[in-house]
């Protein structure tokens, strides 16, 4: 046993000695004994207060010969493990140590937050995929645009279709009666105007303006990127200090599939904040990677909340408030 610089325990033997046990003890009670030796010296420092009639009980010389004081023994034996159980203490957080950290509200700081990290993922890729839509949708309007019939002049027809159609028909009353070529060619690029092919182009173009203008005022852009500060910030936060309230309350962690799964969470949201200025210069296989990974991770953060559920119910079970 070390010896303790506040009681005076040691197995030194020169120092006055107790045994726990009787002359008629067997072997390996005696061999207990011999091992488990006090100084008594230390012990009469350690309890200033001691009468000595008390401490003589320790090594046989109070009244009786060899009579035992369990009071006394008890009290040797606090001081004995005092030392030890308050080491026991500073290196243990299941005591209280850190008050309301240990406490139920701490303890669903993380489950709370990474609840609303998942809402605000979700909400997040949504916005991506609008921003995404505004992004590219001037290419596909420039190409459906191309699809429009090309006119008698050579040139390709314009929306709205009807403003190019009533500019043909001014042409044609300006057109003499000498003109019935030149006026069979309008009247051949007013059919291709109105006809079905025609009409349904330009809704579509005027669908997809109309949309675009209502993206362009939601700014889904700068909110998709403060979502994914968010995420990155506060989410990070909460992911690492989950694992850490588990440590301060029962001094160990509990790998398995929630932590594993937290982990990977993590690792998915900064590579994708990495792929962002590639994203930025225009490449798209940065985007794609980036989208992919992002709905990689919002499959795993759902499948981390499942296995979470049932490590909630033991917090709330063995934590009180605060």
């Amino acid at each position: 046993m070390r010896p303790s610089p506040a009681f005076g325990l040691r197995a030194a033997p020169g120092a006055p000695t107790m045994s726990v046990v009787g002359p008629s003890a067997d072997n390996k009670q005696q061999q207990a004994a011999e091992v488990f030796e006090v100084d008594f010296d230390g012990v009469r420092e350690a309890f200033d207060g001691s009468s000595s009639s008390s401490i003589a009980a320790f090594d046989g010389r109070g009244a009786g010969g060899g009579a035992l004081n369990l009071r006394s023994v008890a009290g040797a034996g606090a001081a004995a493990l005092t030392p030890l159980v308050l080491g026991a203490a500073e290196a243990s957080a299941k005591g209280g140590e850190f008050g309301i950290i240990e406490g139920r509200s701490a303890s669903f700081f993380h489950p709370i937050v990474m609840g609303t990290m998942f809402a605000v993922s979700l909400r997040s890729a949504k916005l991506g995929l609008e921003w995404r839509e505004q992004r590219t949708m001037g290419g596909r309007m420039s190409t459906l645009k191309e699809q429009l019939p090309v006119l008698s002049s050579g040139s390709r027809a314009s929306t709205p279709l009807q403003k190019e159609a009533d500019g043909i028909r001014s042409k044609l009353e300006e057109l003499g009666e000498d003109a019935a070529e030149a006026a069979a060619s309008l009247k051949a690029d007013l059919a291709k105007l109105s006809s079905s092919a025609a009409v349904e182009i330009e809704q579509e173009l005027n669908d997809m303006g109309a949309r675009r203008k209502e993206l362009s005022k939601k700014n889904v852009r700068d909110r998709h990127y403060d979502a994914g500060a968010l995420l990155l910030g506060l989410g990070t936060f909460a992911a690492v200090e989950g694992p850490v309230n588990t440590y301060l309350r029962a001094q160990k962690l509990f790998p398995g599939p929630h932590l594993y799964a937290g982990a990977a969470v993590v690792v998915a949201w900064a590579v994708a904040a990495s792929l962002v200025p590639k994203m930025q210069k225009g490449d798209d296989t940065a985007r794609i990677a980036h989208m992919a990974i992002n709905f990689g991770m919002i499959a795993l953060f759902a499948w981390q909340i499942f296995t979470g559920i049932p490590i909630a119910q033991k917090v709330w079970e063995f934590t009180k408030f605060p």
